[in-house]
């Protein structure tokens, strides 16, 4: 792999979190959590059910992309003590 390459990853990454716009994901689950725990949450199961998925979804994509970007970061780590020989 070039630094041609790692940066291009980067670049995408990047690109990705604008995409699927990541701070606005986490305001969303704060406040859908918040929902979650009102008075009468369960009153509706099945919206209650969605406000649950839409919880476990958003917060899997942020993980993915946390857990992506720090696999990005410890592989330019590598690729620099590598290239110091």
């Amino acid at each position: 792999i070039t630094e041609e390459q790692l940066n291009q990853l980067k670049s995408t990454l990047v690109t990705l979190k604008f995409i699927f716009d990541t701070e606005n994901l986490k305001r969303e689950i704060s406040s859908l959590e918040s929902k979650s725990i009102e008075p009468g949450f369960w009153d509706d199961a099945k919206k209650a059910e969605f406000v649950l998925k839409k919880i476990k979804s958003n917060k899997n994509l942020l993980n993915k992309i946390s857990t992506t970007e720090l696999l990005l970061e410890e592989i330019f780590v590598l690729y620099s003590f590598f290239k110091t020989g």
